[in-house]
């Protein structure tokens, strides 16, 4: 009746008072809070709070900032799934002057005094857009979901590398809205 691949249900003997070989089921948990057992937050949110509980955080984990989500084709789903790449991933401005640029496992932090100039871009041919990329020519990376348009982003001292052998001088972002972020930045 149960075939090869299941179990049958867990069952227990009745008391020794009742030596028959009839079984009851066990008595299930009963849950009595009304509040949520798991509560779900996006990776950033998970990370902050995280810090926040360890005690990383000088100032308030909640501080408002501006944050520029990446325009997904959705092609390309397989790709950022392998590279960790979700929606919670982007570009965010701190109110304490950081720069943080998020792609899966991948970051770049560095301060808004360390950012040149910007630039709006596109498009561009898809296999040198899409992707977690190094410039061929330059020591460039790109954190690309799209081909249609981005922003490049050029540093004064460069910032630690996050693939390749060298620090990363340049960094292409291919957010949802380019012209806000380099609006935001406030450099062009």
């Amino acid at each position: 009746r149960w075939g090869h691949h299941r179990k049958p249900p867990s069952r227990r003997k009745l008391p020794s008072s009742n030596r028959g070989t009839r079984e009851v089921p066990k008595p299930r948990a009963i849950s009595t809070s009304s509040k949520p057992t798991r509560v779900t937050c996006g990776k950033r949110e998970f990370f902050q709070r995280l810090r926040g509980l360890l005690g990383l955080y000088t100032t308030d984990v909640t501080a408002p900032s501006k944050v520029f989500p990446y325009r997904f084709d959705k092609r390309w789903a397989p790709l950022f799934f392998v590279l960790g790449v979700s929606d919670d991933d982007g570009v965010e401005i701190t109110d304490d002057g950081q720069f943080i640029a998020t792609f899966g496992r991948f970051s770049v932090k560095t301060t808004l005094d360390n950012i040149d100039h910007t630039e709006v871009t596109g498009p561009h041919r898809w296999y040198t857009a899409v992707g977690l990329r190094l410039a061929l020519t330059d020591d460039g990376i790109t954190f690309g979901t799209n081909h249609h348009k981005g922003l490049w982003i050029t540093f004064v001292k460069k910032v630690p590398k996050v693939v390749g052998f060298r620090d990363h001088s340049l960094l292409w972002v291919s957010v949802a809205d380019p012209e806000g972020l380099a609006a935001a930045i406030g450099t062009q």
